[in-house]
C-alpha cells in the first residue's frame, strides 16, 4: 500500500512538472495537482526527510519570505500585497513537496516533454497565423502574446531550462535517447530564433560557451565561435524579426536613438534610479514596504518624465513594472531585502561552482531576472522552485535523499 502511495505521489509530481511550461490555458492545472498531492505528501513523508528543512539555502529563503511579510505588515500593506506573498509561497510548497522524492531525472524528462509540447503548440499557432495573415512580424505588437501559448519571455525561459536539462541527461543516455535529446536541443534553438527571444538567445550562447570552457574543450570553443558566428549571421540575415528585435532595423534612426526611444526599460530604469535617489535613508534600506506603492510611484514618474504624449499614454496604459526583479525588491523591500534575496542564490552558486549544469540553470534564471519581474508571475515562481529542487540536490550538506529509499 505504501509503495502504491509513493508511486501515485511520484506520478502526480511529474505531471505537475510537465504542465509548468504549458501555462496559457493550463495555468490552473499545477495548482489543482498541488491540492491532490497534499494528503499523499503526509503519507509519504518520513522522519529522515525532515533534515531537508534545516539546510541553509531553505532557511535563508524562508528568512527572506518572513522579512517580506513583516515589512509589508509594518507598513499596513500586507493585505494589498498578498498577491506577491502567495506567489512566493509556491516556491516553498514545491520545494517541500519534493522532499520525500528521489526522481531527479524523471522530473527533468517531464519538464522537457512539457516544454516540447508547449513549443509545438505555439509553432502550430504560428503556422496558422501565417496562413491567415500571409506574413509574420514577431518583433513587436500584440500578436506575440496572441500566438504563443504563454508570454514569450517565460516560454523562452522554459525552453532554455529544457535545453540545460537535455545537456545533463545526454551525458548518461542511451544512443537512441541521445538522438532524441539532440533533436530536442535543435528544436529549442530554432524555436528561440523563430520567436526572436533576445535574452533566451543570449542565455543559450553564454551557457553553451560556459559548458565548453568548463569541460576545457578549448578547440571546440574556437570552433564554436566560428560556427556559432556563422550560424547567427545567417539567422539574422534570414530572420527579419531578429534584426528588428536586436537592432531596430524597422525604425528610421541610428541604433542608439532607436534604443532610447523604443526600448521601454530605458524610461523604466531611469524612473527606478530617480525614485531610489529621492528616497530617505530608511526607505533606501527597507523600501516602500509595498509592491503596489512601487507601481504607483513608477506611474507617477512616467507621467512627469516622459515628454512624448503618445509614449506617455502607452506607458500609463500598460503600467510597466520595474522589469527587473532586483530593482523590484530594491524599491519595495529596500537594499536589505535585495541582500536577503541574493544571499541564498550566491550561496547556491558557490556551493555548485563545480557543477556546470546547476550553474547553467542559475545563469538562465538570473539573466531573465535582469529584464523581468519573474516572481510576480505564477510560471516564474514555479520555474524558480523547479530550479531550487534540482540544484539543491547536488549540495552534500542538504542530504535530501537520506532515508528516501529506506
Amino acid at each position: 500500500m505504501k509503495f502504491k502511495v509513493k508511486k501515485y505521489y511520484e506520478f502526480l509530481f511529474c505531471l505537475l512538472i510537465f504542465f509548468l511550461p504549458l501555462e496559457g490555458e493550463f495555468r490552473a492545472v499545477p495548482n489543482i495537482i498541488l491540492i491532490g498531492l497534499t494528503p499523499l505528501f503526509f503519507l509519504t513523508l518520513k522522519k529522515p526527510h525532515l533534515k531537508a528543512f534545516t539546510n541553509r539555502i531553505f532557511l535563508l529563503l524562508l528568512f527572506f519570505l518572513v522579512y517580506t511579510v513583516w515589512n509589508l505588515f509594518l507598513n499596513d500593506s500586507l493585505i494589498n500585497n498578498l498577491f506577491i506573498v502567495k506567489k512566493l509561497l509556491l516556491i516553498f510548497i514545491l520545494y517541500i513537496f519534493y522532499i520525500p522524492l528521489n526522481i531527479d531525472d524523471k522530473i527533468k524528462v517531464s519538464f522537457i516533454l512539457g516544454a516540447l509540447l508547449s513549443i509545438l503548440i505555439s509553432f502550430y499557432f504560428i503556422v496558422l497565423y501565417i496562413i491567415q495573415v500571409g506574413e509574420f512580424s514577431f518583433s513587436v505588437g500584440d500578436v506575440v502574446g496572441e500566438v504563443l501559448l504563454t508570454e514569450r519571455v517565460y516560454l523562452a525561459l522554459a525552453s532554455v531550462i529544457s535545453f540545460v536539462f537535455s545537456l545533463d541527461l545526454i551525458t548518461r543516455a542511451t544512443k537512441r535517447n541521445k538522438i532524441i535529446l539532440i533533436t530536442n536541443i535543435t528544436i529549442i534553438v530554432l524555436f528561440i530564433l523563430l520567436i526572436s527571444a533576445r535574452m533566451a538567445l543570449l542565455s543559450l550562447l553564454l551557457i553553451g560557451l560556459y559548458n565548453l570552457l568548463f569541460l576545457k574543450k578549448f578547440k571546440l570553443v574556437v570552433l564554436g565561435f566560428i560556427l556559432g558566428g556563422l550560424f547567427l549571421s545567417i539567422a539574422f540575415i534570414l530572420n527579419e524579426n531578429l534584426q528588428n528585435r536586436f537592432f531596430y532595423k524597422n525604425k528610421e534612426a541610428t541604433f542608439v536613438e532607436n534604443f532610447k526611444k523604443w526600448e521601454p526599460r530605458v524610461e523604466i530604469w531611469q524612473c527606478v534610479f530617480a525614485l531610489y535617489g529621492e528616497n530617505t535613508m530608511r526607505t533606501r534600506l527597507f523600501g516602500y514596504g509595498s509592491f503596489k506603492t512601487t507601481q504607483e510611484k513608477l506611474l507617477s514618474c512616467y507621467s512627469e518624465s516622459i515628454d512624448d504624449p503618445t509614449k506617455k499614454k502607452w506607458f500609463l496604459k500598460i503600467q510597466y513594472n520595474t522589469h527587473n526583479q532586483f530593482f523590484d525588491f530594491l524599491l519595495a523591500l529596500g537594499t536589505f531585502g535585495v541582500i536577503l534575496f541574493l544571499t541564498p542564490i550566491l550561496l547556491l552558486i558557490y556551493k555548485c561552482r563545480s557543477n556546470r549544469i546547476n550553474i547553467s540553470l542559475l545563469m538562465a534564471f538570473l539573466m531573465v531576472c535582469l529584464v523581468e519581474n519573474c516572481l510576480h508571475r505564477q510560471i516564474g515562481v514555479y520555474l524558480f522552485g523547479l530550479l531550487l529542487i534540482t540544484v539543491t540536490r547536488s549540495i552534500k550538506e542538504i542530504n535530501m535523499n537520506d532515508g528516501i529509499n529506506g
